[in-house]
């Protein structure tokens, strides 16, 4: 959505450009004004995308209006829409730092797109101003010079003025006399040239490469030490623990172990037997040890899918049974069975457990944090509140302004607006203002006493008792026509309508005030409901902690004899411990060499990048020298021409500038 601003002196052409650019779906009147010094204060509070801005106006002209925009809101662009086409107005307009320089005569659909396009960035003149401009520019000896902020500013597209100054004029005579860009045919013939090539190079590849599979797997061991440790604060502790011989820095880590164990040949020619194999034509697995974890990586080649699994298996099965031989040597006795307290200790874990729960459910307590983060809750509660009451005593200040402006009391005001809100008295205030008018044209043309005139008066008279009756029945006191002058918003004439401005502001001021009233009063209930809640929740917090300290002591006394019961025990995997399988080895879907897919992929991201450059340079010759190439090779009135001033969509038909 484009948020434009409006600024002319003339309320005919504001509303004629306003009445252009509201239905098109992504712009947005936000606001309008009628000289520079009110425009610079709507672009302050509307924040606008585009301001769309006449030269000539009362106390700041535009380009004074457009040099403080620019400066002071870098983000807004500014369009200048005039009807003098002279080269001062231009350069004055590019040093001010305007995004471009229409014409008022400018058709309805290109002042669309030129505001569309001002908005991406994108510099916007009136055929042949640019040329016109860079044409005055007298001869320069160098481009030592740089744009500066204080030449102008560049948003990022077109020149600056500062750009424009900094040219000699044989750089732009050679920027404009380019030769006729390369056309689609030619960068079409190098795109299917390349594309070819690339494509070719990877189908030879893939052809001739004899596939290799790769089955893959994964194993994992425990900690070399077999330990436990529990300690809770104002608790206690307990721990038990049993050292292999892996826990001293004299013996290695198991898993070089395994790893030297995986590549003997006494396992690799068990794994070979087993799917009648030679040693050979088997080969070597490749053992991956992966830091900073107990995991190892393994992984074995063969000609086809099924083949590369196959060798995984057997090998992974002759690694297990080797482990398992090496373990047996190592039996010892059991030791005694803890079962018995081992169960003591868990049922009254449970108990602690089902203490807490139940305590819990009751009282809706799940943790020692819940009051802190009310606590937090209603701090963020209280300082929204102050929030919103800082911005209603802004906001009271304001109507208050208001008020004084308008010379009304505070009661006087809400008259005013509830006249203004209420539908059937603006239709009858619109009947009568319709029934004066037409009253006043038959007495320009008739007596008093001619039947016309009678008949308008009868009917102004009977419309001016229902809108004196409906203006008493809200106000709830007497109305009359002294009332409706000072109270009413909706006149026609310069004067009033500056008031009626300052009602709207009003009423929006008054709107804000309720809203946030209304914010701070369910501001105010939340706090004291929460308030409620921490006081209820603080009660519940000491039995809490004993129950949960409970759950926690026999928590650490259950795990304690857990791990008391298993290092008791033979360790017969300390030298050899145990492994588990990660991953099954795996049946390659496709080759690892060569990968299809990484081919593939390699030439579709070649082709990609091959295609989206030879478009951009197509697209730049197109946009940009091609553009530059018939301009300077067309005539000089076509080049010169704008269009026609008699067109229905011209804003110079509908104001006197």
């Amino acid at each position: 959505m484009i948020r434009i601003l409006l600024v002319d002196d003339q309320k005919t052409v504001r509303e004629s450009i306003r009445y252009w650019l509201e239905p098109v779906v992504n712009f947005k009147i936000v606001g309008t004004a009628s000289d520079g010094h009110s425009a610079i204060e709507q672009v302050e509070i509307l924040k606008p995308d585009v301001v769309l801005i006449d030269l000539e106006m009362p106390r700041f002209d535009g380009i004074q209006t457009t040099s403080i925009i620019c400066q002071k809101f870098i983000d807004v662009k500014v369009l200048i829409l005039s009807m003098h086409d002279d080269n001062k107005y231009v350069s004055q307009a590019l040093q001010a730092g305007a995004t471009g320089y229409l014409l008022k005569n400018t058709p309805k659909e290109e002042l669309i797109n030129a505001i569309s396009f001002a908005n991406l960035g994108y510099s916007q003149f009136a055929p042949g101003l640019i040329s016109r401009v860079v044409k005055s520019i007298p001869e320069s000896p160098a481009l030592g010079n740089q744009p500066t902020k204080e030449n102008g500013r560049n948003n990022g597209h077109g020149l600056a003025y500062s750009d424009l100054v900094n040219l000699d004029k044989s750089d732009i005579s050679h920027y404009q006399s380019r030769n006729k860009p390369a056309g689609k045919k030619f960068y079409v013939k190098i795109w299917l040239l390349c594309n070819v090539i690339i494509w070719i190079s990877s189908i030879a590849y893939l052809q001739f490469k004899k596939p290799v599979y790769t089955s893959k797997w994964a194993i994992a061991l425990p900690g070399s030490n077999l330990s436990t440790s529990i300690a809770l604060p104002d608790v206690g502790q307990a721990s038990s623990e049993s050292e292999s011989p892996y826990s001293n820095s004299e013996f290695a880590d198991p898993r070089e172990n395994y790893k030297f164990l995986l590549e003997t040949d006494e396992i690799l020619k068990a794994a070979a037997s087993k799917i009648d194999m030679l040693n050979e034509e088997f080969g070597s697995p490749k053992v991956k040890i992966l830091d900073n974890s107990t995991l190892i990586q393994l992984q074995i080649k063969g000609d086809t899918a099924a083949m590369a699994q196959a060798k995984a298996l057997a090998l992974q099965t002759t690694f297990e049974e080797n482990l398992d031989q090496l373990r047996q040597e190592e039996n010892g006795s059991q030791s005694q069975n803890l079962a018995q307290t081992l169960k003591q200790t868990r049922q009254k874990l449970e108990e602690a457990r089902q203490k807490l729960v139940d305590f819990q459910a009751k009282t809706g307590l799940n943790s020692g944090e819940q009051p802190n983060i009310l606590v937090n809750n209603i701090e963020q509660l209280r300082r929204q509140s102050s929030e919103i009451n800082a911005e209603r005593q802004r906001v009271t200040a304001r109507s208050n302004q208001l008020l004084s402006n308008l010379g009304l009391s505070t009661q006087e005001a809400a008259d005013a607006l509830i006249l203004n809100s209420n539908p059937e008295f603006q239709n009858y205030l619109n009947d009568y203002s319709q029934a004066s008018t037409v009253l006043i044209k038959l007495k320009a043309q008739y007596l008093d006493n001619h039947p016309s005139v009678i008949a308008q008066q009868a009917q102004k008279d009977d419309i001016e008792a229902e809108l004196y009756r409906r203006g008493e029945s809200l106000l709830g006191r007497p109305f009359s026509q002294a009332t409706l002058r000072t109270l009413n918003i909706n006149s026609n004439n310069s004067s009033v309508s500056q008031r009626a401005e300052l009602f709207q502001e009003l009423i929006s001021a008054s709107a804000e005030q309720k809203g946030l009233e209304n914010q701070a009063t369910e501001l105010n209930k939340q706090i004291t409901s929460l308030e409620t809640k921490l006081a209820k929740l603080t009660r519940y917090g000491s039995e809490l902690q004993k129950l949960q300290r409970d759950v926690q002591l026999a928590e650490a006394v259950f795990s304690s004899t857990a791990t008391r019961g298993d290092l008791n025990k033979p360790q017969n995997s300390a030298a050899y411990p145990p492994i588990s399988m990660i991953s099954r080895p795996s049946l390659a879907k496709e080759p690892t060499t060569p990968n299809k897919k990484y081919v593939f992929l390699g030439s579709f991201f070649s082709s990609f990048l091959l295609t989206t450059g030879l478009f951009s340079l197509w697209w730049r010759d197109r946009r940009f020298y091609a553009p530059l190439y018939w301009e300077n090779n067309s005539s000089q009135n076509n080049h010169k021409s704008l269009p026609n001033s008699n067109s229905n969509n011209s804003i110079k038909a509908i104001t006197k500038k």
